[in-house]
């Protein structure tokens, strides 16, 4: 799963700008914790790429108001294009979220540590999301843009840490997954669990564990770093 991440503006402002042209519109975050808000990238209404600050975790238009009742920060590739929640989204509103790495916590003999997994070169990291748009009633009619990261099983590697991972994606397969006119019956094919990146994976301080915490030292290194080779999408 994935239930905190880091967006530093180096290097996630160089991504907007090289994958999309576009500027990086939000502030660093090194503990994004679900219910805060990051910038996303999506289609707009004209088929152009867009970046949008929204809340990490879905609210559904349907919603009678945009309340977090149940837990859509995370969505599970497996069920996604059946899911009421999910199901139109993953079908017209997919969307890209950058990061600089996320966090994930293993039980260690009883004790929860946190471990900070990131692109070993210091790129950005880019995982499948889904946004939608809620829209209150009259006479205020005010709106909220949100969204999910989809999840799958952890591939061999990282699944010492967590038997669930974020979808990573290449960046071409970002440009893919954000073309609404391919089939969503086809986008299964990011759901394997692969690895666009060498990751490094590094125990860090139990500082992270409060979400209020939003500065470098969240990312504090407690032990070694391991490496994980990539493992590239086949076909």
């Amino acid at each position: 799963m994935c239930g905190r991440f880091n967006v530093s503006e180096d290097p996630v402002a160089k991504f907007f700008m090289d994958f999309a042209g576009l500027e990086f519109t939000g502030v660093e975050n090194f503990n994004t914790a679900p219910t805060e808000s990051t910038p996303i990238i999506r289609s707009d209404s004209d088929d152009r790429l867009a970046a949008v600050m929204s809340q990490w975790w879905l609210v559904p238009r349907w919603s009678r108001e945009p309340k977090t009742r149940f837990q859509t920060f995370n969505a599970r590739s497996e069920t996604v294009a059946k899911a009421r929640s999910f199901k139109q989204c993953f079908e017209q509103r997919r969307c890209i979220v950058p990061i600089t790495g996320y966090y994930e916590w293993k039980n260690n003999n009883g004790v929860k540590v946190p471990y900070y997994v990131k692109p070993s070169d210091g790129s950005t990291l880019v995982v499948a999301g889904l946004w939608d748009r809620w829209v209150g009633t009259l006479p205020d009619k005010s709106s909220l843009e949100s969204f999910t990261i989809l999840t799958t099983s952890a591939s061999a590697g990282l699944d010492f840490l967590h038997a669930r991972q974020p979808v990573m994606l290449a960046d071409q397969e970002a440009h893919e997954w954000l073309d609404l006119k391919e089939r969503p019956s086809d986008m299964g094919r990011f759901f394997t669990g692969h690895r666009p990146k060498t990751l490094s994976v590094t125990p860090v301080s139990t500082y992270v564990g409060n979400s209020r915490h939003k500065n470098p030292t969240c990312m504090e290194a407690v032990g070694a770093s391991i490496e994980i080779e990539s493992a590239v999408l086949m076909g």
